[in-house]
């Protein structure tokens, strides 16, 4: 295994194993070691799969997340999972990359939360906030909707 640095803010590091490139980070600001895994691309919700907004659906209300559960469409095996971030949440491109990035990591940590659930269809948002949310406090929202739902 070969670990090299990548960039300091966040200090993260690449690591080379034989599964392949997988990024971890140490947050000081969160004082844990996070690996960063995206959700595979047959997990997200594709545009054509997006729920409309008349469908019916179930909401959840977190400090920081807004969760709409919809129903799965008799196509689908799997559960979906979509991430919006409105411009008026976070201005840059980067910071809604960033957070779509921490929200899809927590999701595929706890992914066999959500397989119990009448649920197929996931849409995540986040509401707005004065600090931007870290891993920790986006991982306690997905837990508290796990444990009422």
């Amino acid at each position: 295994m070969r670990i090299e640095l990548l960039r300091v803010p966040y200090a993260v590091f690449r690591m080379y194993t034989t599964y392949g490139i997988r990024n971890t980070t140490y947050s000081a600001h969160d004082n844990l070691l996070t690996s960063h895994t995206m959700l595979p691309c047959r997990r997200k919700l594709s545009h054509a799969s997006f729920p409309s907004y008349k469908e019916p659906r179930r909401q959840w209300d977190g400090a920081i997340l807004r969760i709409s559960c919809y129903q799965r469409k008799n196509t689908e095996k799997t559960e979906k999972f979509a991430v919006t971030i409105s411009k008026k949440t976070a201005k840059s491109a980067v910071a809604r990359n960033r957070l779509k990035r921490r929200v899809f990591s927590v999701v595929e940590e706890h992914q066999a939360g959500f397989a119990p659930l009448s649920f197929g269809r996931y849409v995540i948002s986040v509401k707005a906030f004065t600090k931007e949310p870290s891993f920790l406090q986006i991982a306690r929202e997905i837990k508290d909707f796990l444990e009422t739902t």
